[in-house]
């Protein structure tokens, strides 16, 4: 079937094209270079093809013993169990969770009324009533009570700040401690971003999955991505953090679905969350709960005094046993019991020795000042502000670094990037998504206005500025309004080990270019094109030929951007493969030959006939290297965000160079061979400049970063210039957190209270 779709889609086209130039004239012994141009067009189609089947029966290795398929699942499971270690681990450290001791975060069941029955959690055969578990213990024995569930399904409920994420990173360490080959790996995933209405559990975890580990998106034996593969074959173990972060009116839905499957899995959630959603759908099958518990005044003791810095101006531990030893002699003190309350959670147990441990100018001997902080809230509101300050000058001293910028000015910024993602609705810092804190209609103005003054400056140099305002502010207007941005993809460009892939894609993408430059060359019936036939005239247009010319390009380039913006962002190569029968044929061929046969399409109109042939077979040549060298990254080097950043970045500056020299090449060439040198080479800037602006800033998620959160947020004061090095920064002293791809904030409370807070005086 496949077979079938690759001759259509290729074999016809020529039989069609070869007849009807026969029977019109076009073809013949008067024009003989048409006719080699003909010749040459097919023979790279069906060299292309044949190189296609070929290819599929040379890359089916010999089936050996055994199931080699499962033996390259246990590897990836290998290799992103190592990738997950080392992710969390940094992690820990940085945010200290072991120095000088884990707290004792400590749990009890939950209520019935919250549980499927026991015997569901027990797995209990028919007729045996299972009783119930008594799941106690502390942070140090979380792998053991998993282990004891028999359904290997928990969630884990707590107030807000209350170690939930935590535990889970100490389950998953522990797990990949312990794990044995073949055994699930333990994955945490961010549920913020699940709406259950769009994509089942298992599309949203495969989605997710190659986000933060692109190596799993390579295709296996059986068509599809390794990510999916994992999944059903029940290698991956959900770690589901952040239930309550689930858009109110999804939550309910969410819990059905995760009731509808048996997977094992762990999930976090605030409790008054949770209960609401299962009061309205139920609760979630064959799953075992815990609920933790506050910290007490013993814990407090235990840790808080160790964690002093002894200085000349106090003797360690002194400041915290003061304090803590009033609060025990005084506890129904207003002040002792708001301090209980506050300190009750092991996020503001952390606040707490930011600000005063940490720091040397500061003694937490005033939080019993009840005239100085009259309430919980108000000890809970001064932990919260101190805490970016004295993190940023502690950073700094433990990794003994100057500041990059002094630090009321870094809290500014971080104010900003809280109110942005307030706005946009996210708890995730994702570079490719702030350019959704522009407002559409000011992206779209910036889009047409910036593409149009630059395309009009750029064609200004050949005298066709009003073309050149038509085509760019069209292409922008074409990008913007039909795509709210292009969809991320990291992949890196690799030539080893992909001779074959590459040299077939290069062949179909330059045989469908040239094909196109064929067919348009042949509809308009001359040998030179708008653009080299006006520059050869010679004369200026009028006012009224300027207007048509801008609605000429206004047109085309509206076209160009709305196609390219709609046009299938995932290779050929891997991602979700080309699918299957005649439709996953045509599918994957115009991923690689559809760039090319447009620009060849285009280039007959602009350049005529020999032009739109090279054009076209020159892009098209340029985007089946770019697809065949498309390669993902290595399963067990997930990139933190910045890193992520960076990859993309040079893809789409090697693709776009790429992409620019073949559009400069060929319009450099009709325009030297129609008109002269030097208009020739005037043609090659245009073209090239038409593709940076176009391809390389519109519709890449690297461009969007670059126009809006690297210029336009930072122009209006929003971010600071240098944006990458700040979030690095806050990452440093542990402001922000990193999950996968993103960034977050240290905490949600944290992140609300920056938005919520008054902003400090100038």
């Amino acid at each position: 079937m496949r077979r079938a779709s690759f001759v259509v889609a290729n074999v016809v086209p020529i039989l069609l094209g070869l007849i009807g130039n026969v029977a019109t004239g076009t073809i013949s012994v008067t024009r003989p270079w048409i006719t080699w141009l003909w010749v040459l067009t097919a023979a790279l189609i069906v060299v292309s093809i044949m190189s296609r089947f070929r290819g599929r029966a040379t890359t089916t290795p010999p089936q050996p013993s055994g199931d080699p398929q499962l033996e390259d699942l246990e590897s990836a499971a290998d290799q992103l169990a190592r990738a997950v270690r080392h992710q969390w681990r940094a992690e820990e450290e940085r945010r200290r969770i072991r120095d000088p001791f884990p707290l004792p975060v400590r749990w009890h069941t939950v209520d019935d009324d919250l549980l499927d029955s026991w015997s569901n959690i027990r797995r209990s055969p028919a007729g045996v009533d299972g009783g119930p578990l008594m799941l106690t213990g502390t942070v140090r024995h979380i792998a053991d009570t998993f282990a004891r569930i028999p359904s290997s399904r928990l969630y884990i409920l707590g107030k807000g700040g209350s170690g939930k994420t935590v535990l889970a990173y100490q389950l998953v360490l522990d797990l990949i401690q312990t794990r044995h080959a073949a055994q699930r790996v333990p994955v945490m995933f961010s549920l913020g971003s699940w709406d259950p209405s769009v994509q089942s559990l298992s599309e949203w975890l495969e989605a997710e999955l190659i986000r933060d580990y692109p190596g799993l998106d390579t295709l296996t034996s059986t068509g599809g991505a390794l990510a999916q593969q994992l999944i059903a074959e029940e290698f991956i173990l959900p770690v589901l953090d952040g239930f309550d972060e689930i858009a109110d009116g999804r939550r309910a839905q969410a819990l059905q679905a995760l009731s509808d499957t048996s997977t094992p899995l762990v999930l976090t959630s605030r409790k008054d969350e949770f209960v609401a959603a299962v009061h309205e759908s139920g609760a979630v099958y064959a799953t075992a709960g815990i609920e933790l518990d506050d910290l007490d005044l013993q814990d407090l003791l235990d840790y808080l005094p160790r964690t002093e810095r002894t200085t000349q101006a106090r003797t360690s531990g002194d400041a915290w046993l003061t304090v803590l030893d009033q609060v025990r002699e005084s506890p129904a003190a207003p002040s002792s019991r708001w301090m209980l309350e506050v300190l009750a959670t092991p996020l503001m147990v952390a606040m707490a020795r930011a600000v005063y441990s940490d720091a040397t100018d500061a003694s937490p001997v005033e939080l019993i000042d009840a005239a100085l902080f009259p309430s919980a809230q108000a000890i809970q509101d001064r932990l919260l502000d101190g805490f970016i300050p004295a993190a940023y000058r502690s950073g700094h001293l433990a990794h003994s670094r100057r500041p990059s910028w002094p630090v009321r000015r870094s809290l500014v910024w971080l104010r900003n990037l809280a109110a942005l993602l307030k706005v946009m609705d996210r708890r995730s810092i994702a570079w490719w998504e702030l350019r959704d804190a522009v407002p559409r209609p000011v992206r779209l103005t910036l889009f047409v206005v910036g593409s149009g003054v630059v395309a009009a400056a750029v064609y200004g140099s050949v005298g066709l500025a009003a073309l050149g305002a038509g085509l760019g502010a069209g292409v922008g207007a074409g990008s913007a309004v039909t795509t709210t941005g292009p969809q991320l993809r990291y992949a890196r460009l690799r030539l080893r080990g992909r001779v074959t892939v590459v040299g077939r894609t290069a062949l179909l993408g330059t045989a469908g270019g040239a094909f196109g430059g064929l067919v348009s060359g042949m509809i308009f019936g001359r040998a030179e094109g708008f653009i080299t036939s006006t520059l050869r005239d010679g004369s200026h247009p009028s006012a009224l030929g300027s207007l048509g010319l801008l609605a000429a390009g206004l047109l085309v380039g509206g076209a160009l951007g709305a196609i390219a913006a709609l046009y299938p962002p995932e290779p050929v190569s891997h991602g979700r493969g080309p699918g299957r029968g005649a439709a996953g044929g045509l599918v994957a061929m115009l991923r690689i030959i559809g760039p090319g046969l447009l620009a060849g399409l285009v280039g007959g109109w602009a350049l005529g006939f020999e032009g739109g042939v090279a054009l076209g077979a020159t892009s098209g040549l340029a985007v089946g290297l770019a697809t065949g060298l498309e390669t993902p990254a290595d399963i067990d080097a997930a990139p933190n965000p910045l890193r992520f950043l960076a990859g993309t970045r040079t893809e789409t500056v090697v693709k776009t160079l790429t992409f620019a020299a073949a559009i400069a090449l060929p319009a450099a060439l009709a325009g030297a061979r129609q008109i002269n040198l030097t208009t020739g080479i005037a043609l090659g800037f245009v073209g090239a400049a038409t593709n940076l602006l176009g391809f390389g800033l519109l519709m890449t998620p690297w461009g969007h970063w670059l126009v809006f959160t690297r210029f336009w947020l930072p122009l209006t004061g929003k971010l600071p210039w240098r944006f990458p090095a700040f979030l690095e920064e806050a990452h440093r002293v542990g402001v922000l957190r990193q999950a996968g791809a993103f960034y977050q904030f240290r905490h949600a409370r944290l992140q609300d209270r920056l938005c919520d807070a008054p902003a400090p005086p100038p």
